[in-house]
Parts: structure tokens; sequence; C-alpha cells
């Protein structure tokens, strides 16, 4: 008998890349299992609770905290909330809808949040709030390049002294339509000024260069109001909003004007000529997006939106702020793209987009990072990401992180060639008949106590995936970093089904703050989650070691027994031992406490191992803790490595 030892007792290697074979001082599997803070044992990290009292009624998507510790929180419905510095949550307004994008300017004293539209402010925070749902909404539009055009084309003509008598069918002569190009989109309205309405029901056409219909408007006689601006709103289009393409590259449009009884007149600046009528073309101040998302990040003096195919960029100079400074369209990337997140490196602003089929598609295309300087025309680096959306891009130490295709990358700047840092747990579905899909938030990503958290998956239909709060970070320079599963939602619910509807909507941290917003049909709806200073330990956590075969995977060994040490157990935890031969089910043994030692020892617990022949074996433990944290210093086995046998 050739009897040997295997000691695990230093941790720093986290997750190995698969079962065996991993970073130096890798393990298996975790959860909730702190390797970080001394790498030579582990002990069980801090448990999320519960801290709104039912008082969130949609998914949180992002927050924002304040001067003085208040935070504002957005939500997917549309509510905002409001979480008081002693942790006291209240729903405070209700808006349009939400789209994930929320900031807080010191220096307007405001908080700005964005919907599938406009953009809310919430003003006078340091006193008494006031919330205007909406405030940046549609505006018109200023511009006229007629002179370039070789013909009328301004966006935008005051009440004229003239009038256009309406027909009853649209003809294509120069007098009987209205040509116009726009520096700004997507189109909600066009207003025409009315002399007379007649008795007739008006209809507004749009058409582009080749009389493709964009969209048609009707109101009814007795809606129209005579001597004033009236609104043709493009309610039945895609959203309510017509795309068109805008300035410096814009294309010419036009517009009809009919009535079903030719006897109504509008404004015009020249007699029966509807081509120089006067006209309002007004604009959202966002489009309406297939991802649901406008994120928002801060860059140098500006408020950065993504906007569907744009890089939204205002600085507040003015209120309400004009066009020119309220620049929808600072940044064009390809319509087909939209912005699925934005973080800032160093110098630059990252912003990820996403091709996506449409808004019910699962199945992002590929993915763009454009790099911007916040002072060139256009964007100055790009990166293509072929593997799929670029999901909850992040900056860690100078460096760009996201998800793509089932993997998380890191790019450490915009000229270098991003690299695969992980794959994320159940995103390789290869092989398994089913069609799963996976979605990251914009805000799922954040910086704890200089470690890398990333919630996995925001979103999917993968009913074997754990969700939960995934880390990646080193405890310092002389250590790797490495991968981990720190945190599980309060519900307890891991897993996916159609009845739970489970999703993470967010991850973020404040200093000693975590927040984890979450949607779980089955307990509580929707609700946020926090890990502070006041938490206790995870009351369930686990450890997993690499498989072992003693480098002869062919050749039978025995196993003798397992032993586990550790220092002295606080009252309330517990430590339960286990092993698994042959990669089969791991094999529980009795939990050890403060009131049920193994054999009296205050410092180590064994457990036999009758069945121990064994080509390949892993060792495990099971932790639970109330209110103090176990703390593991070693895991090994006692094994014979029948060497008088030979190699087999």
């Amino acid at each position: 008998m050739a009897f040997q030892r295997l000691v695990f007792k230093n941790f720093e290697g986290g997750w190995s890349t698969d079962l065996k074979v991993g970073l130096k001082n890798s393990f298996a599997n975790s959860q909730s299992i702190d390797f970080r803070k001394s790498p030579s044992q582990l002990t069980v990290l801090p448990g999320t609770r519960r801290e709104d009292p039912g008082i969130i009624s949609d998914l949180i998507l992002n927050e924002t905290m304040t001067e003085n510790g208040t935070i504002y929180a957005t939500g997917s419905l549309g509510k905002f909330y409001k979480r008081t510095p002693a942790g006291v949550w209240s729903e405070e307004a209700q808006i349009s809808s939400g789209c994930g994008g929320i900031d807080y300017r010191k220096d307007t004293d405001s908080v700005y949040v964005t919907s599938n539209k406009n953009v809310s402010v919430l003003n006078n925070v340091s006193g008494s709030t006031v919330m205007q749902a909406d405030y940046f909404g549609p505006s018109y539009s200023t511009y006229d390049n007629s002179t370039n055009a070789g013909f009328h084309c301004a966006a935008f003509n005051p009440k004229g002294t003239n009038t256009y008598t309406l027909k009853t069918a649209i003809n294509e002569q120069q007098t009987d339509l209205r040509y116009f190009q726009s520096d700004i989109e997507p189109l909600n309205k066009i207003s025409i000024f009315v002399v007379s309405k007649g008795t007739g029901d008006w209809t507004l056409t749009l058409h582009d260069g080749l009389n493709k219909v964009l969209g048609t408007v009707t109101v009814t006689n007795a809606n129209l109001i005579a001597g004033t601006f009236n609104d043709f709103v493009f309610s039945s289009a895609t959203n309510g909003q017509v795309r068109i393409y805008t300035a410096p590259n814009a294309r010419t449009y036009h517009l009809h004007v009919t009535s079903t009884i030719a006897d109504g007149t509008l404004s015009t600046n020249s007699t029966n000529d509807l081509s120089v009528c006067s006209l309002e073309v007004w604009a959202d101040r966002l489009v309406q997006t297939n991802n649901g998302f406008h994120p928002i990040e801060r860059f140098q003096q500006f408020e950065c939106i993504g906007n569907g195919n744009y890089l939204s960029v205002w600085e507040p100079i003015s209120d309400p702020p004009t066009n020119a400074e309220w620049q929808r369209h600072k940044l064009v990337f390809p319509m087909q793209y939209e912005v699925c997140g934005i973080a800032v490196m160093n110098e630059y602003i990252a912003i990820a987009v996403e091709r996506a089929a449409s808004s019910t598609s699962n199945t992002p295309q590929d993915g763009v990072i454009f790099f911007w300087d916040g002072l060139s025309d256009t964007y100055n680096y790009y990166v293509r990401i072929p593997e799929g959306a670029p999901y909850g891009i992040h900056e860690y130490k100078n460096s760009i992180y996201y998800y793509a295709g089932g993997d998380w990358y890191g790019i450490s700047s915009p000229t270098t060639v991003p690299v695969k840092i992980r794959n994320m747990p159940g995103s390789d579905t290869t092989y398994s008949g089913s069609s799963s899909y996976f979605k990251i938030y914009p805000y799922a990503a954040t910086i704890r106590r200089g470690v890398h958290l990333m919630a996995w998956p925001s979103e999917t239909n993968n009913t074997s995936v754990n969700f939960g709060v995934y880390s990646w970070g080193a405890v310092d320079k002389n250590f790797p970093e490495s991968f981990g599963y720190n945190y599980l939602i309060s519900t307890g619910s891991q897993n996916y089904s159609a009845q739970n509807n489970l999703r993470i909507g967010m991850v973020k941290s404040f200093g000693d703050v975590l927040h984890i917003s979450w949607r779980d049909d089955l307990d509580g709806g929707y609700g946020i989650d926090v890990i502070d200073n006041s938490s206790n330990p995870a009351s369930a956590s686990s450890w997993q070691s690499i498989i072992f075969d003693n480098g002869i995977p062919t050749k039978r060994k025995k196993a003798i027994y397992m032993k586990v040490s550790y220092l002295t157990l606080p009252s309330g935890a517990t430590i339960t031992p286990q092993y698994s031969l042959g990669r089969g089910s791991f094999v529980n043994g009795p939990t050890y406490s403060t009131t049920n030692q193994y054999q009296n020892h205050p410092h180590y617990c064994r457990l036999d191992i009758p069945e121990g022949d064994f080509l390949e074996i892993q060792l495990g433990l099971s932790l639970g803790a109330t209110t103090a944290t176990p703390t593991i210093t070693a895991v090994q086995l006692a094994f014979d490595d029948n060497s008088e046998e030979g190699v087999t």
C-alpha cells in the first residue's frame, strides 16, 4: 500500500475552466463562497435580504445616488422610486415608461430619467422635489435647406398671409405638395395652420421621394380648430413614430393635405400653392427602440443617451434646450443597430450597439462597440463583435468588459483585440436540443470592493442556468484574477420557469451598499435585495474541488477518507463534507456543528469513504451559517495510489 494525501489549502484560482483544468489553486464550483479575502481559507459571503417591504412593483433597471445619499431608481413599467439613506423605499412618481436611463446632476440639482420617447426630470432634488414627467418631449425642426434643394424645403414656416384650398385627392403637382427636410427625427406629428376647416375631414399623407406612403393621419372635421396650428399625429405608425433620414445627410420628403369635401383652407405664403404652406415638423426626443432601452452615461459635461441607432448628447444650458443643445443625432450608427449599453473608459465613451431582428427577437446577430472622445464630429474607433450583442458593457480597471455569445470579454483599449475572460455557466447549449437565449441588461454590472460583478443572466428561457451575481477579480496584484458565483437573490430562486418569470434587472454598488433587483412571480413579484455591513452570511453555500485522478485516469485508486480542517466554528455554523466517485452524485456525510463535533475535535471533521475504489474523485462541502461565517482552512483526501499494481 502506498498511502498518499491530496490537500486543497489554497483557493485563489477561483472556478476552474473545466472540471479538471484551470488556474493554479482553482476549484470546480462554488456558491456564496469568499475565496479572495484570504486565499488560504474559505469563508461564506454575505447573503442577500429583501430591502423593500413590498414597495417595488416593476423591475428596477437602474439607480442613481444624490449627494446626501438618497437613491432614486427607475423601473421597467415607468415606476420611479426613492430610497432614503436609512434604507426606506417609496414610490414617488409614474412616468410613461421605463428604459433604464437615470442620472443625477449636481449642477442642475436634478435627476433625469429616460422613457420610450421622452426624458423626465425630477427637479430641486436637494429641496422640495418636483417631478416633470416627459418634460423633454417633442420639439419642432427649424431646418431650412431651400437654397440647396432648389425648392422650398423648410421644416418650419410660420403662418402665411395667403391660403390653399384643399382638394379631395392627392395630386403630385408642385403646387399640391409640400417638400421638407429635417434635422431631427423620429417624426411624431406634423402641424399645419388651419384657416377655415370647411365641412370635410382632413387627411395628411406623408411620402418619401419615391412617393411611398410613410404615414397618414386623418382628423375629423369636429376636431379641427380654425385659426391655429392643428396637430396631425402619427399614432397609427410603428410606435407612433415615422423614421426619416436627417441632416447633414437629409433626404427630401413631401406631404399632401386633402379633405373629403374641397372647402377647407390652410395657410400658405402664395395663393393656392401648398408648396409654401405653413407647417411645423415635430420629432420625439427619443426613438422608441426594439430592445426597450435608453441607457445614460455622464461623459465630460454631457449627458449621453443611447437613442436607438444614435447617441444623443445634451449639455444643460437652456431650459428647455434647443435642438442645437439637445443633439439627438450626435453620433449616427447603422440604422439596423440599437444602443444596448454605454460605459466610460479613460478619455473615451464606449457605446455598445446590437443588431436584432425585431422587438420579439431574442437572437441578436452581431454588435459593435464604438469609441468617441467627445470632441470629434463622429466616433474615433470601433470594434466589431461578431459573437453577438455586446451586453452589460462596463468599465473595470481601465478596461471595457462586456458579454457576447456566451462569454465574458475584456478590451484594454479601442485599438486592441477583445480577450475572452470566461465562458458563462450554462451558456453553451450545443447538443441541448433546445433554443435558448440570454440577455444582459445595460446595468447588470458593477464594482464592489475591487471586484467586478455581473448579474447573469438578466433574462433567459433556459431552465438549467443558475441566476445570480457572478464575479471576476483578484485579491491584489500578486494573485490572478479569478471567477466565482457570489450572490443569489433573496427569494432563493435560481432557475427560470414559466411560473416564476425570473429576471435580474440590475446590480449596483454604492460603497458599502450593494443592490440587486429582481422579478420572481412565485415569491413577491418584484423586489430589491441589499448587501451591506449589517448582512449576515449566506445561509447556504458550497464548494467543490476539481476532479482528481492522480495523473492516470485509467488506473484504479482507493479513497480512504476525506478531512475538512477549520477554525473554531461559530454558533449556528455547520459543515457537511461530501464526495463524488466517477463523476456520480455527491455523497453527503454527517453535518457537523458546535453541538455535533467529530470525535470532540473542534477544528476538523472526517468522512470515511467505504466504497473507495475510484478512477476519478471529487471532494466537496456544504456550509451553513446564521450570524457568523465558518472558516475552512483545508480539505484533504487520504488515498492509496495502488502503485504496487503498476500502470494500467
